[in-house]
């Protein structure tokens, strides 16, 4: 009788046991208030946006999608904490790949160089003297001031565009499209930067330029950039900030250039 309380005392004690008895519970979910999950959602629309806004920075540089999805993938990690769709744009085209294609592309066509002179020139207007290049097609000067009510600007007659446009023709003769898309974005950009302190003066510039180059026909990808309006334009200039407002400049410009590109080159 004491043997058999023995053997049930040793079987309820182990029973007992803190290796018996424990019980797996799962691990508390962290609740998820209404304020964080906008956050959430909002930073996921932000990365969105970034990634699609990437593809075009690469597609207008290049005049293809990306190919590289590990490179593609780093840049847009790069947008997302805090990199500048510009800074993402120069260092496209002032890099190794890219500099690659200008000198291994032919020549520009004709009509290729002569809507560049164009461009170039009324680039040019807003600044209170000629831009020079040296034989790299890099700017070789002091670069001009951008003309206001105290620096008046260039002369701006139809002879003194056509000269203007005639230099640019002969100086960049030989150039490829990549080279030409590469001097009208830096050029741009500077001209965007030193009109960004009087904004009223800047989205002025940009509305009627915007609409200028609607005339070309071309689908610059969004349907309100392709409005022929000033008004709505200017409205959208003066809220707009500096860098998106920089990157709608460069949208416009590669994509009007890149109908200059040898057809295996362009984007399908």
């Amino acid at each position: 009788m004491e043997e058999a309380w023995v053997r049930l005392r040793k079987g309820v004690l182990l029973a007992l046991s803190p290796e018996r008895t424990r019980v797996a519970v799962p691990m508390p979910t962290p609740s998820v208030t209404p304020d964080a999950q906008e956050l959430i959602s909002l930073r996921a629309t932000h990365a969105k946006v970034n990634a699609e806004i990437l593809q075009e920075i690469y597609s207008g540089a290049f005049g293809k999608p990306p190919e590289n999805r590990t490179e593609f993938g780093s840049l847009v990690d790069s947008l997302n904490q805090g990199a500048s769709f510009e800074g993402i744009h120069n260092g496209l085209i002032h890099g190794t790949e890219y500099r690659k294609l200008e000198h291994d592309s032919r020549g520009a066509s004709l009509d290729a160089l002569g809507y560049f002179a164009i461009e170039l020139t009324t680039i040019e207007q807003e600044f209170t003297s000629p831009i020079e290049f040296n034989a790299e097609f890099e700017v070789s000067q002091t670069y001009p001031e951008w003309a206001d009510d105290s620096k008046p600007s260039m002369v701006s007659t139809e002879k003194a565009n056509r000269e203007n446009t005639e230099r640019y023709n002969r100086q960049f003769v030989g150039a490829s499209v990549y080279v030409l898309k590469r001097v009208l974005a830096d050029e741009a950009l500077r001209l965007v930067s030193l009109k960004k302190s009087r904004q009223e003066r800047l989205a002025l510039w940009y509305s009627k330029w915007a609409v200028q180059q609607t005339k070309t026909g071309v689908n610059f990808g969004v349907a309100q950039r392709n409005i022929a309006e000033e008004g709505f334009h200017f409205d959208w200039a003066l809220k707009a900030d500096e860098d998106r407002l920089k990157w709608e400049v460069l949208n416009r410009i590669h994509r009007t250039m890149n109908r200059y590109l040898p057809v295996e080159s362009q984007a399908k």
